[in-house]
Formats: C-alpha cells, sequence, structure tokens
C-alpha cells in the first residue's frame, strides 16, 4: 500500500500529540499526588502539634475531665493564660476553616473530640464567647457543637417507677425509651454507668426534655452530687451523650456518668437497671436546689 508523505506526516503529528497529551495527564496525576502527600503531612503536623506540644497537654486534661472551676473563679491568672494559649490554637484552627485552608471534615477528624469538650464545658464556653473568640465560636456552631441540650437521659432511680421520678415528672416531660453507650455498674441503692466505645455495651433508660435549663441542672447536679467547679471530687459528672430512641432518632442530652470505673461494683451486664432492682427498693430523694 501506498503512503504519502503527507499521510505519513499527520500520522507522526498526531503520534506527537497524543504523546503530549499522554505526558499531560501524568504530569497532571503525579502533581495530584504530590500535592495530596503534601497536604496529608501537613496534616499530620497540625494533628501532632496540638497533641505532643506540652504548653497545650495540661490543659487538655483538664477540659477534658471538667477540672475548669478555676474559670468561673477567675483568680488563677497562670491557669487562664495557659487556657488562652489553648483556646487560641483552636482560634487559628477555625481561622484556617474560614479561609478554606482546611475542610470542615479535615477539622472533624483531627479535633472532634477537643473541641466537644470545649462545647460541653459550660464554663470554657462561656469564657469562648465572652472574650470573643469568635473564629473558634462560629466553627463550634457550624459543626453544630456549642448546641446546649434542654433533654435529659437517665438510667437509674430517675426512671419511671422509682419513687425519686415522681419529682422527675414534676417539672421534665418523658420523651420516649432510649440508650446510650457505656457499662453499667450496681452501686447498691443506685446505678453509675461510664462511657463505652465497644460494640454490644449499651445502658437502657429514658429521655426527657427539661423546661427552665439553667434552674433544673443545678436542682439535678445538686442530686447527682455533682459540682461543676470541683468535677475532680464530685460522685457524677454532667456529660453530653448521643442517645439512640426505640424509632431509630439520635439526640443530644445530658447524663450523669461516673468519672471513672468503680473498683469494686458489680458490671449489670444487660444494661437495664430495671431488671436488677425492684423499683420500691430505691430511696434516694432528690431535693429541689435555689
Amino acid at each position: 500500500m501506498y503512503v504519502t508523505l503527507a499521510t505519513l506526516r499527520d500520522c507522526l503529528q498526531a503520534v506527537v500529540y497524543a504523546t503530549a497529551i499522554l505526558a499531560a495527564i501524568g504530569s497532571l496525576w503525579q502533581y495530584r499526588r504530590n500535592s495530596r502527600r503534601e497536604r496529608t503531612r501537613w496534616l499530620f503536623d497540625l494533628y501532632q502539634r496540638f497533641w505532643e506540644q506540652k504548653t497545650l497537654r495540661g490543659m487538655r486534661i483538664r477540659v477534658d475531665v471538667g477540672d475548669t472551676g478555676f474559670v468561673k473563679e477567675d483568680k488563677d491568672l497562670d491557669l487562664l493564660g495557659e487556657l488562652d494559649d489553648y483556646l487560641n490554637f483552636f482560634e487559628f484552627i477555625a481561622f484556617l476553616w474560614k479561609r478554606r485552608e482546611l475542610k470542615l471534615e479535615e477539622v472533624r477528624a483531627l479535633f472532634e473530640y477537643p473541641l466537644q469538650t470545649i462545647a460541653r464545658d459550660e464554663a470554657v464556653l462561656g469564657y469562648v464567647r465572652r472574650y470573643s473568640y469568635d473564629e473558634l465560636a462560629g466553627l463550634l456552631t457550624e459543626l453544630r457543637y456549642d448546641l446546649q441540650p434542654d433533654k435529659l437521659f437517665v438510667y437509674g432511680t430517675l426512671r419511671r417507677g422509682f419513687d425519686p421520678h415522681e419529682y422527675l415528672r414534676s417539672f421534665a416531660r418523658f420523651v420516649g425509651r432510649g440508650r446510650i453507650a457505656g457499662r453499667l455498674y450496681d452501686l447498691g441503692e443506685y446505678p453509675g454507668a461510664i462511657p463505652s466505645e465497644l460494640p454490644g455495651e449499651e445502658v437502657e433508660g429514658e429521655l426527657y426534655e427539661l423546661g427552665d435549663l439553667g434552674r433544673q441542672l443545678k436542682t439535678l447536679d445538686d442530686y447527682e452530687e455533682f459540682d461543676p467547679k470541683h468535677p475532680e471530687k464530685s460522685l457524677f459528672i454532667r456529660q453530653q451523650v448521643d442517645v439512640s430512641l426505640e424509632g431509630g432518632e439520635r439526640l443530644k442530652a445530658w447524663a450523669y456518668l461516673l468519672p471513672r470505673k468503680p473498683l469494686d461494683a458489680r458490671r449489670i451486664t444487660s444494661g437495664d437497671y430495671l431488671e436488677l432492682r425492684d423499683p420500691h427498693r430505691a430511696h434516694r430523694q432528690p431535693v429541689e436546689g435555689e
């Protein structure tokens, strides 16, 4: 078959064009691959800076366990300075998010837990708002971490069928039965629960809607022997939990959990205190606060 010079030239030109296109695609792929690597390295450095920086570690632990009574007392300038350093780190993270240098899902993946501990601590969250950590406040709102639940999850003697429930029903509206992730222990006249991330470890209880949130939480704090200023000395600690209702809906609520695993208490493997105790054996009576 006879091939003209023009045809051969066109074929060669097509090969050159195809090679150039493949080279461009390869360069773009390599660029994106390198960019992903660089971004992964940058995100890791950011993550490592927070978790390994000694100047942030002490305050991170305090906020984590709720040992933030110094915020309301407003006297210890050294601790308040450490809190400012801690919050300024997340103000910077929020600034990066606002400038679109960080994606929201990246913020969640790297810092979800410490941001949640900031949002669930009333004293620290109030400090964020009072001293104009505006970028951080906006990030918490975007993540929906700063929404204070108006609901209470109960799993012990405040449930229906126990005498103290009559007090709870006087100001709280029953929403439904539900469960939270956790382990339940028998402490004698009442139970106590700790959080758990293991599959199948759940605590059964009931969800209630509160009205006058501030006053009623103070009353419940007194009943559960929780002192927000000195959580380390408290019998229970009030924490936010995720409640799964029987219908499948998930809601945020307050619950009173043990600060640590009890040493000598028997675990209630069913997760349901009603299955263990005769309701009439419950004797703890709440006393309404001021």
